[in-house]
């Protein structure tokens, strides 16, 4: 007789390849990564990466291994959707004078993806800005395991009628963040994001939430699984995993808000957000 332990995790029907596959990638990974960029606008070929992040968890476990985050130089500004890099990213020159180059940015970026499985909060925009700037510079994109689409999997899971914002779910979930737009504070979002997900189910969650302290610290230390309820949140998040280099989705249309925000800008600016 078969020992229980020895049975899989998660059962596919094998006339589904790519979450066959998908499976196999979930069962070998051992690191999970959540990046984060900032850019001087939203155009890959005139602006540029100003500020990269990240955190990095062992996994299942999602203890945090590491983190950073690095101003970039950014070039000539000339170019800078200045909204953009004022008032979102709040840029400035003596905050930036510490800042380095994007060679030594992108080898923490790949670092950080490498071996793990990639987590991203709407990374539609990183992706043509990052693809941009490996292609620019003929830099051979890192070798992550997988690719989650985590703020999809926060729409399913909380019920949003479309994609959320990070700090909409942030407020959701009482995640306390120390300033917004920065790219190692969305990329610890994110992660307290999955973190809550992958601890509790969506009911458990509904409960829990209520009791949190908006004011509190996160918790980073391991999360322990059963076995079935390990299985049951692998399954789970297999509908957003793609073991592809995910191309990137088109840019979602500005809100009204920052439509409204940008209307008092030349005609230029306004066109570039």
């Amino acid at each position: 007789m078969s020992n229980s332990s020895d049975k899989p995790l998660i059962r596919l029907p094998s006339q589904q390849p790519h979450l066959v596959a998908a499976r196999r990638a979930l069962l070998d990974a051992r690191r999970i990564s959540f990046p984060d960029l900032e850019m001087n606008g939203t155009r890959p070929d005139i602006h540029r990466i100003i500020q990269v992040g990240g955190v990095l968890a062992n996994f299942p476990g999602l203890q945090f291994a590491s983190w950073f985050e690095r101003k970039v130089k950014p070039g000539p500004l000339k170019d800078s959707d200045w909204f953009a890099l004022r008032k979102i990213v709040c840029y400035s020159s003596a905050r930036w004078q510490d800042a380095v180059g994007i060679r030594t940015a992108l080898h923490l970026v790949e670092r950080l993806m490498s071996n793990s499985i990639v987590a991203w909060w709407d990374g539609s925009l990183d992706m043509r800005f990052l693809q941009a700037t490996w292609q620019r510079m003929d830099w051979r994109p890192p070798n992550a395991v997988a690719f989650l689409d985590l703020q999809k999997w926060a729409q399913d899971r909380l019920q949003f009628d479309q994609r959320p914002g990070l700090q909409a779910v942030a407020d959701m979930l009482k995640i306390p963040r120390a300033r917004k737009h920065d790219a190692l504070e969305d990329s610890l979002a994110s992660a307290h994001i999955f973190r809550m997900f992958w601890q509790y189910s969506a009911l458990e969650l509904e409960e829990l939430v209520p009791q949190l302290d908006p004011e509190r610290t996160p918790d980073i230390g391991p999360i322990f699984l059963s076995r079935q309820l390990r299985a049951e949140r692998l399954e789970e998040i297999l509908p957003y995993l793609s073991i592809d280099f995910p191309l990137p989705t088109p840019i979602i249309p500005a809100s009204r808000r920052v439509q409204q925000a940008t209307s008092a800008l030349a005609p230029e600016a306004a066109k570039a957000i």
